[in-house]
């Protein structure tokens, strides 16, 4: 906090007011106060080269699944989220989230809390794209990966 500074602006319309209670009384302030903060920003510098390496192979094999089901996957080409094992991406449109982790790509509608669908290995999907049977029905979504000889 010593890097940082408060800015009080004053005669901004009220905002929504939250109130917290805690062991510390709170000291009142002017109602037609408002207060920022800034503080000083440090540059990362560590060595990212590996992550963002690994994050540019799952955003291939995420776009592919989105090819391959673009009326599951919308909008398509959505930033990709970093969590410990898990890169995901979550499609506003549908209420589905698809992800690759430990070697597999899944997706699922967590709103509805439809059952996980696997939709292969990512090692596969890494290599070309699959081909998918993807269903949009009221019930949920649904995708199967076709055998290379298999007719949808």
């Amino acid at each position: 906090m010593s890097d940082c500074s408060t800015i009080t602006v004053s005669g901004l319309p009220p905002g929504l007011k939250i109130t917290i209670t805690g062991s510390k009384p709170v000291e009142p302030q002017p109602p037609d106060a408002t207060y920022l903060v800034s503080c000083h920003v440090v540059p990362d510098t560590s060595d990212r080269s590996a992550q963002l390496s690994r994050q540019r192979d799952v955003d291939l094999v995420l776009d592919r699944l989105e090819n391959a089901c673009p009326e599951l996957f919308q909008p398509r080409r959505l930033q990709t989220e970093h969590d410990g094992e898990t890169w995901k991406r979550h499609y506003s449109n549908t209420d589905l989230t698809a992800w690759v982790s430990y070697g597999w790509v899944k997706f699922a509608n967590p709103v509805e809390g439809d059952s996980l669908v696997l939709v292969g290995r990512e090692s596969d999907w890494a290599k070309a794209p699959l081909r998918l049977v993807c269903v949009r029905r009221g019930d949920g979504y649904f995708a199967k990966v076709l055998k290379s000889n298999e007719e949808p």
